[in-house]
């Protein structure tokens, strides 16, 4: 069963394990977006409440930055990469960079929580349905750092 929903309506109670047998995705960029309900504690207090609203505006946030994500993909250098697996596979270049940052669609939401004092971790991966890139994922880290947000994409697959 899937309950979709907007990220402003996210609760404590979507992680809860009752609705574990359910799959909540959110709505970001237009996609159905699976939120991971097993969070990575780095402790052993499991208690996601004191960080929901951190969670949820930095996910709102990354709703609203897709042209900043889509950037730092590019400042990243994968489009160099994309073109340089497509130039060794045999398929067609040039990749245009229009077409290569609107081949990426968000697909997973995952989080990793330490102590009270310290900053969740958001993490949402990118899928790509370019071909040359189609086998890889790209998770985008949501960082906040003197109240701007900051996107980092690391190859993960």
């Amino acid at each position: 069963m899937n309950l979709i929903m907007k990220i402003e309506d996210i609760t404590i109670e979507h992680f809860n394990q009752s609705i574990k047998n359910e799959n909540v995705t959110v709505d970001i960029w237009d996609e159905d977006v699976l939120l991971q309900t097993d969070i990575y504690f780095y402790t052993g207090n499991h208690d996601i409440s004191p960080f929901i609203e951190e969670i949820k505006d930095r996910l709102i946030r990354f709703n609203q930055d897709k042209n900043l994500v889509l950037q730092n993909i590019i400042d990243e250098g994968y489009l160099q990469m994309a073109e340089t697996w497509a130039e060794d596979s045999k398929i067609t270049l040039p990749i245009s960079k229009e077409k290569f940052l609107e081949s990426f669609y968000p697909f997973e939401i995952g989080f990793c929580i330490g102590n009270f004092e310290d900053e969740p971790t958001v993490m949402v991966y990118l899928g790509s349905n370019i071909e040359c890139f189609s086998d890889h994922v790209l998770c985008c880290y949501v960082m906040k750092k003197n109240n701007l947000m900051e996107y980092k994409t690391v190859l993960e697959g």
